[in-house]
């Protein structure tokens, strides 16, 4: 449901059902990143981070988290870590 009320626009719904998902499957990389990458996108970065450091340490090859991660973490002024 989040990834629909996403693809409608509607991202402080999609952000809810995003974290009521990680509550049912905590571990599950994709729900992880999507809530990442929206968090990044509304500009709440540190929230953001802790999503894709978490997709991060579950499934090392997402690069896309990677990917997130890295301008997270910059964007919160941690250049040292984004590298």
């Amino acid at each position: 449901l989040g990834f629909a009320l996403t693809a409608l626009g509607r991202a402080d719904l999609a952000e809810r059902e995003f974290v009521r998902s990680l509550q049912a499957k905590p571990d599950y990389v994709e729900t992880l990143y999507a809530l990442g990458r929206l968090r990044f996108e509304r500009a709440a970065y540190g929230a953001a981070a802790e999503s894709l450091a978490r997709a991060v340490e579950l499934e090392p090859s997402h690069w896309k988290a990677h990917e997130t991660l890295g301008l997270a973490t910059e964007a919160l002024n941690r250049i040292e870590q984004a590298l």
